[in-house]
């Protein structure tokens, strides 16, 4: 399967988190799927294309060769602190599933078949590891696909907890996703096209969040604009209304639902997960 990257600027030692603002989005043939069939959306920051149907996902942090080593191996992470969303690492096979490393140690993965693997519940799953951990995924010590069958490929001192836990993220993007227009559009629209239409309820809530997840290079869309959210306004929006699937919010996978709109249409959305560098990953197949 061929890939292609775009390059982006390696960032700063010393910054942190690059802003929601920075964030990029490729679509790349998505069907839409029921939550039971793991239909989990997302962009990121640099795009990673592993073919329609599949992932966009993030590049790495080390945007051209001569930052990495003669063995091809990147540099040293400096200045990692607890919560660095700089990405070292990152992994993704169609009906595999995809992962991220980030500089803090913190392994975030998304096993395709979750319940096949022991976690019926699903989602986005979270590690951390070690600082020397964290060495070996940066020389190339371990095979990242092993983080996603939760097989543990690294010795005892590589984790800092080998546990499993779902993520939990502190914002969501409200993204609008016309997912049961007829006929179905893929991928997602800019919430702008649906502004006026928003809930009375939820339109404190929502104003001044509109975000752009943009990248100019790759298409055939160029990028979307949605709301960001954190953690309770997540939840207010949630809270009135229409879930797609299932009642229940799960904050570490993508949530399908609809809004009654004011002249009593509905509108489809999805709130997903922001991951530590600042983006979303769109998933499907």
């Amino acid at each position: 399967m061929s890939t292609t990257t775009t390059a982006r600027a390696h960032p700063s030692v010393d910054g942190s988190s690059p802003p929601v603002e920075a964030g990029v989005i490729r679509e790349a043939g998505i069907r839409t799927r029921h939550r039971h069939l793991r239909y989990a959306i997302g962009v990121a920051l640099g795009v990673l294309l592993l073919g329609a149907g599949a992932l966009a996902m993030s590049g790495g942090p080390w945007s051209s060769s001569e930052e990495r080593t003669a063995e091809g191996i990147p540099p040293p992470i400096a200045g990692a602190t607890f919560d660095d969303g700089r990405i070292l690492a990152q992994w993704s096979k169609l009906h595999v599933g995809w992962l991220y490393v980030y500089a803090d140690g913190r392994v975030l993965s998304y096993p395709d078949r979750q319940a096949a693997a022991g976690h019926p519940n699903g989602g986005i799953l979270e590690r951390r590891l070690s600082p020397v951990g964290v060495e070996m995924v940066r020389t190339g010590e371990v095979e990242l696909r092993e983080f996603l069958s939760l097989s543990d490929p690294l010795p005892t001192a590589a984790w800092s907890d080998p546990s499993a836990a779902n993520y939990r993220p502190s914002r969501f993007a409200l993204c609008h996703a016309p997912v049961s227009e007829s006929p179905p559009r893929e991928g997602l629209r800019d919430v702008k096209l649906i502004g006026d239409q928003i809930p009375i309820q939820l339109r404190s809530v929502l104003s001044g969040t509109e975000r752009s997840f943009a990248d100019p290079v790759v298409g055939p869309w160029p990028g979307v604009d949605c709301f960001v959210l954190d953690a309770r306004e997540a939840g207010v929006v949630w809270d009135v209304s229409l879930p797609r699937d299932d009642p229940a919010m799960y904050p570490s996978d993508a949530n399908y639902t609809t809004l009654t709109a004011t002249n009593g249409a509905e509108l489809d959305v999805v709130l997903l997960p922001i991951l530590p560098h600042g983006g979303f990953v769109q998933w499907g197949g």
